[in-house]
């Protein structure tokens, strides 16, 4: 009935319809663990206090929303809830979406933290690396002109052979750059759909292709 139990609560409702046994392994094997919401359920003292803060949110990052206004200012507290879960950085304040650590935090988690990160940040190389580490769809929100420096497009290459298929959600400037089409075309030749004009146009190119994965023949 997803309502919440605990196992004496368990224990009770199916006395006498289940042995012991299979209401033991209904709560060890079915059961969801449902976190206290400390927070939202909190008193205002409770949410002021920075030692029950910081505990609530070890176990439920995005509980900070109900933090106070002056905790949720606190590194030390955004650091707990973002590394506890990224989507936390939607609670956190702006002036901390200029802090690497904060973003870097979101980045080891998820690609997506990146969206979160300043002007200033997109412009620093081991942000950039660390997003494109996490998947090559970061190129939609890291700048042109960051793509070109070596450990970047390290990272990208890297990205796209673990998972090509986010390219096909790129920024179509991605789908002109000669190195990372090819490879994109090694292995997935079906991605010639999304070569660039240019590229298409270059002999060289195709033929450097072809000698790559033939089967791009069939497209």
């Amino acid at each position: 009935d997803k309502s919440p139990y605990t196992f004496q609560e368990l224990r009770t409702y199916y006395k006498g319809r289940y042995p012991d046994e299979q209401i033991q392994d209904l709560w060890d094997n079915r059961m969801v663990p449902v976190l206290p919401k400390l927070l939202e359920q909190g008193t205002p003292e409770q949410r002021a206090d920075r030692d029950y803060v910081l505990k609530a949110l070890k176990l439920r990052g995005p509980e900070l929303r109900h933090a106070a206004v002056d905790l949720r200012k606190d590194k030390e507290v955004v650091l707990q809830a973002v590394k506890q879960d990224w989507i936390s950085l939607d609670y956190v304040p702006e002036e901390l979406l200029k802090d690497r650590d904060v973003i870097m935090a979101g980045l080891q988690q998820d690609w997506e933290a990146i969206t979160y990160a300043s002007k200033e940040l997109l412009h620093e190389e081991e942000v950039v690396v660390a997003a494109l580490s996490a998947s090559i769809m970061a190129l939609q929100s890291i700048p042109e002109e960051m793509w070109q420096g070596s450990s970047a497009r390290s990272a990208m290459l890297d990205s796209l052979r673990r998972n090509p298929e986010p390219l096909r959600h790129c920024p179509k400037a991605i789908h002109a750059d000669r190195q990372v089409m090819l490879e994109a075309l090694r292995l997935r030749p079906k991605f010639l759909e999304f070569l660039a004009p240019e590229l298409v146009a270059d002999r060289d190119f195709i033929l450097a292709a072809v000698k790559g994965n033939w089967e791009i023949l069939e497209f």
